[in-house]
């Protein structure tokens, strides 16, 4: 088993149109101003060379949203491209590393709920003399 390649964490749950559906509190998406209701578009990686101009230039990454933010650089500021009330805007957001011990939904880590299970009594066999 070799050694994986940590994922970025920014503490959002997102549904399948990349609709924000929560920000954990006290995380990276809320710092960089994230909202519920949000539209992730994507991740801005800046200085992409422009192949017919050879000047560098900003554009949106490649892959699923999901898979743009599981390989945001851990610690360094990035571009986060999102659409709020129709209006495209674009955040600058510090990844980190995911905190443990989590849950993960579609490849987007969220805190795990507690959820209490009584445990279920069962009658002891009876002894048939």
């Amino acid at each position: 088993v070799g050694c994986e390649t940590p994922r970025a964490y920014i503490g959002v749950e997102l549904d399948e149109f990349n609709l924000v559906k929560k920000v954990v509190p006290d995380n990276p998406a809320q710092q960089a101003g994230i909202r519920p209701g949000d539209i992730v578009l994507g991740i801005k990686k800046d200085k992409v060379e422009d192949t017919s101009s050879g000047d560098p230039k900003n554009s949106l990454g490649t892959g699923s949203v999901i898979e743009q933010i599981k390989t945001l650089p851990i610690g360094k500021p990035a571009s986060i491209i999102i659409l709020r009330n129709g209006q495209e805007l674009t955040l600058t957001i510090t990844a980190s590393h995911p905190p443990p011990p989590v849950a993960e939904f579609d490849g987007i880590w969220i805190p795990n709920k507690i959820v209490y299970y009584p445990r279920k009594k069962f009658p002891l066999l009876s002894h048939r003399n």
